[in-house]
């Protein structure tokens, strides 16, 4: 075994019993590799969450500013037929 890696035995090996099959048997180096893989599995879903929630704001605000200009060129357009409307009636 290497330098500074204790065995981690299960309460079940501990009194002797036999193991039920499937139940790990587990070193403390085994433990801890198996920990990082779950958080990098869980950083990649949170940058993944992170990244489609930016994409999901950044739509929004683009359909927000074009709604916004849809709504400006809507306004322009009423002032210019007033406009004509106010320049006939002379």
């Amino acid at each position: 075994m290497a330098h500074g890696v204790k065995q981690c035995v299960t309460t079940r090996e501990a009194l002797g019993l036999n193991l039920s099959p499937g139940q790990p048997k587990y070193t403390c180096a085994l433990k801890e590799e198996e920990e990082e893989e779950e958080m990098k599995k869980t950083a990649t879903m949170t940058k993944k969450k992170k990244k489609k929630k930016k994409e999901k704001n950044k739509k929004k605000e683009e359909e927000e500013e074009e709604e916004e200009e849809k709504k400006k060129k809507k306004t322009r357009e009423t002032e210019r037929l007033k406009e004509q409307l106010r320049r006939s009636r002379r």
